[in-house]
Formats: C-alpha cells, sequence, structure tokens
C-alpha cells in the first residue's frame, strides 16, 4: 500500500514540475522580452511574479520526488519512456535556446543586470531538474526495473 501511495505522490509531484515548466515556456515570452530590453518592456510585475512562482513551486516538488524516485520500480513501456525522454529533451531544449538569446542578445544593450542572470539561472536550473526528473522516469521505462526483490 505505501508503494503505491508512494507512486501516486511522485506523479503529482512530476505532474506540478510539468505545469511550471508549461508556465514558463508559454506564459514566459513577455518575461523573456522584458529581459530582452534594456527598458521595462514586456512582462508586468504579475508576470514576473508568476515566473518566479512557477520556478520556486517546481523545486519545492523536484527534492522530495527524488527521494521518491529512489523508492519506485517501473514497468517496462519503451513507448512512454520514448515520449517521457522526448518531453525532457524538449522542455530544456526551449528553455537553454531562450536564455541563450536573452544572454547574446542582452549583450549588446550593456551587461546583464544581476536580478536578470538570477533569473535566468533560476529559470534553467528548474527546468533542468524536471528534464533530469522525467528522464530518469522514462530510461527506467525503457529499461525496465533490474532490481531484484529479497528472496527472489
Amino acid at each position: 500500500m505505501k508503494a503505491s501511495s508512494n507512486s501516486v505522490v511522485f506523479w503529482c509531484l512530476l505532474a506540478v514540475q510539468f505545469a511550471g515548466t508549461q508556465m514558463i515556456l508559454w506564459g514566459g515570452l513577455p518575461i523573456y522580452q522584458r529581459l530582452l530590453t534594456p527598458d521595462r518592456q514586456g512582462a508586468t510585475a504579475t508576470e514576473l511574479a508568476i515566473g518566479f512562482v512557477a520556478v520556486i513551486v517546481m523545486q519545492v516538488a523536484h527534492w522530495p520526488a527524488v527521494r521518491l524516485r529512489q523508492t519506485l520500480q517501473f514497468r517496462r513501456n519503451v513507448i512512454l519512456g520514448h515520449i517521457l525522454n522526448w518531453l525532457g529533451e524538449l522542455s530544456i531544449f526551449f528553455t537553454a535556446a531562450l536564455c541563450t538569446l536573452i544572454v547574446f542578445n542582452g549583450s549588446g544593450g550593456g551587461p546583464l543586470s544581476l536580478w536578470k542572470v538570477f533569473g535566468l539561472a533560476a529559470v534553467t536550473f528548474a527546468v533542468s531538474a524536471y528534464k533530469y526528473q522525467i528522464m530518469s522516469v522514462g530510461g527506467a521505462m525503457i529499461e525496465g526495473d533490474r532490481r531484484v526483490e529479497p528472496g527472489a
């Protein structure tokens, strides 16, 4: 019973990370525009706060999921495993591309401010942690669980 509840909690934590990534990717365009421009065009204070909250919520969900992941076993499902790996790669690809654009485009208007660098680092770290989490599950599903039960 405990393994079943741990599994439900794990998948819920993964869903929270997915939702945070989607908030960053889809709702983040005005935020990225604001980071790209030296003036205050782009995101409103509310949109910046939503992005900041998304990063925090993703991290709050990630760390307990890391501990739970070590206790769970996943059935072999090659197709779902490859889909999870694809989602992980896709999430980090777009985030890294946008961050690279900001860094290289932002340098034309002078150096990036400290809060912009911190924001980029926080977003990149949160999405990278999500990518790691989802791809570890995808890899476990592709390979199948290789743990041997005691006494088997």
